[in-house]
């Protein structure tokens, strides 16, 4: 969703003022799920399973297998970023391990709340604003704010 607006900030002497141009952007909330392994050894990969409540039912919310690095002795960092949820709801989200012999490994769920993410897009530019008309200023910088 876009809004843009044209906000009367201050007025000054004999109606000038200063005006902010602007737009807001709301994007759809995401969750990330980020874990950590010490070691992989015989792991091929992982799945990230999510539900709505602790006793389930889970579903598996990666296409393919999550692959498990090349360093079975080192372990690795790894994240997956659900851009199906919506905001205010709270999540389960499971993770499985898949070892060489096709041995799958479910580990606890943790729980995690959707919040909205919005991305305000400020356009800095000031204006001059004399006696009903609008004269916008030339130079406009961004700058962006992501709320959480």
């Amino acid at each position: 969703m876009s809004k843009n607006w044209v906000y009367p900030l201050l007025t000054l002497l004999g109606g000038l003022g200063l005006v902010i141009y602007g737009s807001a952007l709301y994007a759809n909330p995401r969750i990330l799920i980020e874990w950590q392994t010490a070691t992989e050894i015989d792991t091929v990969g992982f799945n990230l399973y999510r539900a709505e409540d602790i006793d389930g039912p889970y579903q598996k919310i990666n296409e393919a297998l999550i692959p498990a690095s090349n360093e079975p002795f080192k372990g690795a960092s790894y994240r997956y970023e659900d851009a199906n949820v919506v905001p205010n709801r709270v999540y389960y989200y499971q993770l499985e391990d898949v070892d060489n012999q096709g041995k799958a490994t479910q580990h606890e769920p943790i729980s995690v709340q959707a919040k909205p993410q919005g991305l305000i897009e400020i356009l800095g530019g000031v204006g001059i604003m004399i006696i009903g008309f609008v004269f916008a200023a030339r130079n406009r910088s961004r700058q962006h704010i992501s709320l959480l």
